[in-house]
């Protein structure tokens, strides 16, 4: 019996954010843990692998069943229009090949009461209730960047029906469905008499029958030009558990603030405090980044250095972009306090930092710099959401201009202001002030650096 080659035992969770594939790939593992016992195991009577029975079994994978039609759906579902009115729409007959695929599932597949005695972890009940908790968590996972009203709750929501996204997901969804079918033709082999004078449709329901069960399993059609890559699915909220790993827990925070700055797009609010805090830890990032290339490329003698002596480069031209985006901010004014929780991220990643250059070696350094430079790039794309929101409170007059930088060619134009100037007062910032500095927080550049390990598709 074969299946997708991909379907093999994954390592063990590392220290790092959870993502889609991680799931998928998890619960494939334990999918294949289940089908080489299913294929290797041959009970008689009551007693299946592991100590579980055969209904237990089949009982199992029912509701692995149901959890992968409810992944299929949660990812072909459409996104529900805010505007629409307080009636809800009837339901549509599926369409897609891959909604008629997830009905199918979610008509054979039944829920299991977790009331019930959990099988051991080891059986092949337990594999599948395993996969199908991972299959949960995905479905979980990939919902948790909407609100029930079909709003973004996070960033990265709109890249979520990208075909390079949604496909790529699809196709491991797909994946395990087709593992799921192999488990269940597997199950079918078995003896079905549990007890003697008794047959398989007196002891099973016909709808949970192992050979009709197989029988009736849909079966995808896998598409060879389907994308290929990881899907870096990752929750909308941040975890706030964080790591003791410097590294990781860089990349914690990184992806805390662009949350916190699409937060402040999407809203259309911008405090300034925040702001230039943000764009400080920009300067920092990068300039890390910078500092790490250059001791990296110092220690390497291999054809890596040039390309870390040019991704340093790249890292010090961001460093620049983001001082200047400084500058432009430092004049502006916003009536909010100017203690924020952004200043402890602030700290804890310069105490990071610190760390994480203290630790040297040639091959650390390598790790460090390429590490440190994809998070400087991704942290960049942080920046269009900064202009974003500034641009906002401008136009709702929230944004403020010390007197002393009040733009010489808005005197002729406003008179008034001349006396805000001389006394250095505090005035609402005239436009051509706060269009500097959105071009300055455009102008941070977003695609220089190295990535880590090759990730796929666009993370969402």
């Amino acid at each position: 019996m074969t299946f997708p080659a991909r379907i093999v035992p994954s390592p063990l969770y590392r220290d790092e954010p959870t993502t889609y594939s991680c799931l998928t790939r998890s619960a494939a593992t334990r999918l294949a843990m289940a089908l080489l016992a299913a294929d290797r195991s041959q009970p008689t009577g009551t007693a299946a692998a592991g100590g579980t029975t055969l209904h237990e079994a089949v009982r199992a994978h029912r509701h692995l069943s149901a959890m992968l039609g409810h992944l299929g759906q949660t990812l072909g579902a459409p996104l529900p229009d805010p505007g629409a009115g307080q009636a809800p729409d009837p339901p549509r007959p599926p369409r897609t090949v891959d909604a008629v695929l997830a009905a199918r599932l979610r008509a054979i597949g039944a829920l299991r009461d977790w009331q019930e005695t959990e099988p051991p972890a080891e059986s092949i009940a337990g594999s599948l209730l395993a996969a199908a908790r991972l299959v949960g968590a995905a479905a979980d996972l990939w919902a948790s960047h909407h609100d029930p009203t079909g709003r973004p709750r996070s960033r990265d929501a709109s890249r979520l029906r990208h075909p390079a996204t949604l496909g790529a997901a699809a196709r491991e969804w797909r994946e395990l469905v087709v593992v799921a079918g192999a488990v269940a033709a597997a199950l079918a082999t078995w003896p079905q008499e549990e007890a003697p004078g008794t047959t398989a449709d007196r002891v099973f329901p016909a709808t949970t029958c192992p050979r009709r069960y197989a029988a009736d399993y849909p079966a995808p059609v896998l598409r060879r030009n389907d994308p290929r890559g990881a899907v870096t699915v990752t929750t909308a909220r941040s975890a706030a558990v964080r790591s003791r790993q410097p590294l990781v827990a860089i990349e914690q925070r990184v992806r805390s603030l662009q949350q916190a700055a699409w937060t402040l797009a999407s809203t259309g609010t911008a405090p300034i405090p925040v702001l230039a805090n943000l764009v400080a830890i920009g300067v920092m990032l990068s300039g890390a980044a910078g500092a790490a290339g250059e001791r990296a490329a110092a220690a390497t003698a291999s054809a890596a250095r040039a390309e870390l002596q040019g991704s340093s480069v790249e890292a010090r031209r961001t460093a620049d972009a983001w001082r200047q985006a400084a500058t432009a901010l430092a004049p502006l004014r916003s009536a909010h306090p100017a203690t924020t929780s952004v200043q402890v991220d602030r700290l804890d990643l310069a105490r990071l930092l610190d760390r994480v250059a203290s630790s040297r070696g040639a091959r650390h350094d390598v790790v460090v710099t390429r590490a440190l430079l994809e998070l400087s790039r991704q942290y960049g794309e942080l920046a269009e959401d900064l202009a974003t929101a500034l641009a906002a409170a401008q136009e709702r007059g929230e944004v403020l201009l010390v007197g002393r930088a009040i733009p010489t060619e808005s005197l002729a134009r406003r008179p008034d202001l001349l006396e805000a100037k001389l006394r250095d007062s505090v005035v609402r910032a005239p436009t051509s002030a706060v269009r500097r500095a959105e071009a300055a927080l455009r102008a941070v550049p977003t695609t220089g650096g190295t990535t880590l390990a090759p990730d796929g598709p666009p993370a969402a």
